[in-house]
């Protein structure tokens, strides 16, 4: 049985990072990791994001583990290694699915860090979103994703 103590490395992928020298975006590396919160160290890098991160969806994320376990966590990290001790001035981006029916997954929040959003014509990285969805594509390439709405029709 093995058993882990840490967020699990899924994948490594490029994004853009912008560079002053060039005054262009060049490719960059990123790791895609899914949180274990049952795990003390994982729940505190996602509070700290959610307070560093402030009036955005990871607070949402945060407060939705602490009272469903079910759900899942993955983020996009320019952290390269010691997941164990995922720092969280270096997550990129955060997103949180729940499963509804075998083999449907929900996409309930995706956030970037907020000075990366697509808005902000200073930001230092693009394509977080799309990477990250893009990983999520893979890992559930034989089920349906969907998209959770943050509003009811009325």
């Amino acid at each position: 049985m093995e058993v882990s103590f840490k967020a699990q490395f899924i994948n490594r992928c490029n994004i853009q990072k912008y560079s002053k020298s060039t005054r262009s975006f060049l490719p960059s590396e990123a790791s895609f990791i899914e949180l274990d919160t049952n795990k003390w160290r994982d729940r505190r890098a996602l509070r700290k994001i959610s307070k560093k991160w402030d009036h955005s969806l990871a607070d949402n994320i945060y407060r939705s583990q602490k009272s469903d376990k079910k759900l899942r966590i993955f983020a996009l990290t320019e952290q390269q290694s010691k997941f164990e001790k995922l720092d969280a001035e270096k997550v990129l981006g955060l997103t949180q699915l729940h499963d509804s029916e075998p083999n449907v997954h929900y996409i309930d929040y995706l956030q970037t860090k907020p000075v990366y959003t697509a808005n902000n014509p200073d930001r230092e990285y693009k394509d977080i979103g799309r990477r990250i969805l893009d990983n999520l594509k893979n890992i559930f390439r034989k089920d349906t994703l969907k998209l959770s709405s943050l509003y009811e029709d009325g």
